[in-house]
């Protein structure tokens, strides 16, 4: 389902976006940033340990992956359409819905405009 087009997300991601508390941004920035530190290091590591043999672009997939993984797990705990970002004591007490379309593709359309291009 692409909600993308509707009013009420494009809304809803206007306010996201200008309204990012600054623990989530923090985490934001860590997540973004992750492929693009951990590539090498991780590279090392398998050819040390693993018995198999990969490549810079696996593990920079791998990592990307990773990092959309964990940006759509912050906004199933933190951001909701009708409230907008949650505080840490409210998210504690909120519902996680892992696999909500909605919460994957805001991360999504988010991480578009917020992330600056070339990290992660």
């Amino acid at each position: 389902m692409n909600f993308a087009k509707d009013r009420r997300f494009i809304e809803a991601l206007e306010v996201a976006l200008t309204s990012v508390p600054e623990d989530v941004a923090a985490k934001i920035r860590d997540i973004a940033a992750m492929p693009a530190t951990d590539v090498a290091e991780i590279v090392e590591f398998v050819e040390r340990h693993a018995p198999f043999h990969t490549t810079k672009d696996e593990v920079l997939v791998y990592l990307q992956d990773r990092s959309r993984r964990l940006l759509c797990e912050l906004f199933a705990k933190r951001w909701r359409l009708g409230d907008g970002w949650l505080s840490a004591g409210e998210c504690k007490r909120a519902l996680f819905l892992e696999l909500d379309p909605l919460s994957i593709q805001m991360s999504l359309e988010f991480a578009k405009v917020f992330v600056p291009s070339g990290i992660g």
